[in-house]
C-alpha cells in the first residue's frame, strides 16, 4: 500500500511530503529486493506495483528514482511488465535518468529501455516514443557494459527493415562504427550486427560507408582473430551488403580490405569463410578489382575454399572462380570456342538464415578479347578442385563450376590437363543432367576441350555427337549482379530479454 500511494498526507505539516517520498522510496527497494527471486515477478507484476513505482519515478526525485528504476529493471524480465511500462509512458520518463549525471540511474533506466527494445512485439513502440535517441546516447556511455547493453538493444531494432529509416535519421552509424573497435568481445559483435542489419538497405549504403564504416569494417577483419567468429561473419557480412554499390567496392581496396579478407578466408570456420567468400564474390565483379585478386594470391585461397566440405563454402567459392576467370592479366591463345554467358545467380536464393537478392540490374563484362599469345597459365591451380565439383549433388555448384572450367580451358595447358584427368567422361554424364543450365555449360566446355584433340580423338572420343565450332577470343560471362545479404536479429534467445539478470538487493 505504501509503495501505491500517492503522498495523502502531502497537505499536513512542511515536512510531510518528503517523509511520505521517502516511505514510498523505501517502499520501492522493497519490491526491487523481492523482484530478485524469479519466482516472485508475477506475483509482483500482478498487483498495481508497476504503475505505482512509474508514478514514483514521474516524480523526479533522484532517490526516489533510483529505488523505482531499480525495482523496474529487476521486474523487466516479466513479459506483462514490460507491457504495463510501456503502456503507462515508462519509456519517456527514462530521458531524464538516461540523459542526466546519475550513473546509477543511467545504468538502471538503460538496461529497462534495453531489454524492451529486444521484444518484437515492443519495437514499434521503442522508435515512436522517442527510445533510439535514448538507446544511442546510452551506447556512447563510456562503460562497456553499458555499450554492449545499448548496442543489443539497437541490433534487434534494426532487424525489423521498417526501422531502418528512423535508426538512419537518429544517427546510429558513428556511434556504431565507434564501438566497432572495442577491446570487448560483445561490444563489437552487437555493433557490427547492426551495421550489417542496416547495409542491406540499398538506399543507406553510400551513407553507411561516409560516416566511416569501410574502414572500421576492414579494421576488424584484419585484426580480429579465428576465436572472434561472431565477429568476423558479421564484419563479412555487413561488407558484403555495402560494396553492391561501386563507389564501396574501390574503398575496400583502397584500405587493403583484399589482403585481409584473404587472410580471414584462411581460418577453419566455415561460418567466417563462407561470409568472407561472399564479399570476394561481389568484390570479383569488377574486372580490375579481379585482377588485383588475383595478384595478391587469392586462387590458392579459392582452390581451398573449392574443397571445402561445407556446400555453402563451396557455392561461394565457385562464384570466385567464374568472376576472377574472366579477368586474368594473361590473355589465352586465339581460336577458343564461344561460351554462352552464365546465368550467374538468380534473383534470389536462400541461406541459412536470410535470403539473398539480386541488388544491382547493370551487367559487368570482361575485358574485351585478345589475340596475344598467352605469357603464363592462368587458373591451373584451380582446375582439380573445380573437377571435383562436378561431383556435387548441387547442380548450381555444378553449373558454376563448369562455367569456370570453361574460361580457364582457353589456356592449351589447362585443356590438356582437364582432357587427361577424365574431365570428358564427366561432361558427358553432366550432358544428361535435369538442369538446361548445367546441361548447356557442359556442351560449351565439351567443344573447348575438343578443340584441343585431333579429328580422329574426337571421332573416337564423341563418335558424331559433338560439332566443335571456333569463336575467337570470347569469354563465359560471371553473375549478373553484386548479392545482398538480410538482416538478422541479434538475440539468440528469440524475443524477450537476456534472461534471468538481476541487479540484487538494495539497501538504502
Amino acid at each position: 500500500g505504501a509503495a501505491g500511494g500517492s503522498g495523502e498526507g502531502s497537505s499536513g505539516s512542511e515536512g510531510a511530503p518528503d517523509r511520505y517520498i521517502r516511505l514510498r522510496e523505501q517502499a520501492a527497494r522493497g519490491l526491487g529486493n523481492l523482484a530478485v527471486c524469479d519466482r516472485l515477478e508475477g506475483r509482483i507484476v500482478a498487483t498495481p506495483a508497476v504503475s505505482a513505482l512509474i508514478g514514483l519515478l514521474a516524480e523526479g526525485d533522484e532517490a526516489a528514482s533510483d529505488a523505482a528504476l531499480g525495482s523496474l529493471a529487476n521486474l523487466v524480465g516479466n513479459e506483462e511488465m514490460r507491457l504495463q511500462f510501456v503502456g503507462c509512458g515508462g519509456i519517456e520518463l527514462l530521458h531524464g535518468p538516461i540523459t542526466g549525471d546519475n550513473d546509477e540511474l543511467c545504468k538502471h533506466a538503460g538496461w529497462t529501455l534495453a531489454s524492451i527494445a529486444v521484444d518484437p512485439a515492443l519495437s514499434d513502440d521503442v522508435v515512436a516514443r522517442g527510445g533510439l535517441p535514448l538507446l544511442i546516447r546510452y551506447a556512447q556511455s563510456p562503460n562497456p557494459v553499458y555499450q554492449e547493453e545499448a548496442a543489443w538493444g539497437l541490433a534487434n531494432i534494426s532487424s525489423i527493415s521498417q526501422h531502418a529509416v528512423p535508426l538512419m535519421h537518429a544517427g546510429i552509424i558513428p556511434p556504431m562504427v565507434a564501438l566497432t573497435r572495442s577491446e570487448v568481445q560483445g561490444v563489437r559483435m552487437q555493433a557490427l550486427w547492426t551495421l550489417a542489419n542496416l547495409a542491406v538497405h540499398q538506399d543507406f549504403r553510400l551513407q553507411i560507408s561516409a560516416d566511416g564504416a569501410i574502414p572500421a569494417l576492414v579494421h576488424c577483419l584484419a585484426r580480429l582473430g579465428a576465436e572472434d567468429e561472431h565477429c568476423l561473419v558479421q564484419a563479412a557480412r555487413a561488407l558484403s551488403n555495402l560494396i553492391v554499390a561501386t563507389e564501396n567496392r574501390r574503398q575496400v581496396v583502397e584500405e587493403d580490405g583484399i589482403q585481409s579478407l584473404l587472410r580471414c578466408a584462411s581460418f577453419d570456420s566455415e561460418a567466417v569463410q563462407e561470409a568472407v567468400t561472399r564479399v570476394l564474390v561481389n568484390l570479383s565483379y569488377e574486372a580490375h578489382i579481379g585482377r588485383q585478386l588475383i595478384r595478391r594470391g587469392a586462387l590458392p585461397v579459392v582452390a581451398r575454399l573449392l574443397g571445402s566440405p561445407s556446400e555453402k563454402v563451396q557455392q561461394e567459392a565457385a562464384w570466385v572462380a567464374v568472376n576472377v576467370s574472366l579477368c586474368s592479366d594473361a590473355e589465352p591463345e586465339p581460336g577458343t570456342p564461344d561460351a554462352k554467358p552464365a546465368r550467374g545467380l538468380d534473383a534470389s536464393r536462400a541461406s541459412s538464415s536470410a535470403a539473398i537478392h539480386g541488388a544491382m540490374h547493370a551487367q559487368g563484362e570482361a575485358d574485351g578479347p585478345s589475340t596475344a599469345q598467352p605469357t603464363a597459365t592462368f587458373g591451373e591451380e584451380i582446375v582439380m578442385p573445380l573437377m571435383r565439383l562436378l561431383g556435387s549433388d548441387n547442380l548450381r555448384i555444378q553449373e558454376q563450376a563448369v562455367w569456370a572450367l570453361v574460361n580457364i580451358s582457353r589456356w592449351q595447358e589447362n585443356k590438356m590437363r582437364m582432357i587427361e584427368s577424365g574431365l570428358l567422361d564427366k561432361l558427358v554424364k553432366l550432358g544428361r543432367s535435369t538442369s538446361d543450365e548445367v546441361q548447356a555449360a557442359s556442351g560449351q566446355l565439351i567443344t573447348s576441350l575438343g578443340g584441343a584433340l585431333t579429328p580422329t580423338s574426337r571421332r573416337a572420343m564423341f563418335g558424331q555427337r559433338v560439332t566443335i565450332v571456333s569463336h575467337r577470343g570470347s569469354k563465359a560471362r560471371g553473375r549478373n549482379s553484386p548479392l545482398t545479404v538480410g538482416n538478422h536479429a541479434a538475440s539468440t534467445a528469440g524475443s524477450g530479454t537476456r534472461g534471468p539478470s538481476k541487479l540484487g538487493p538494495s539497501g538504502r
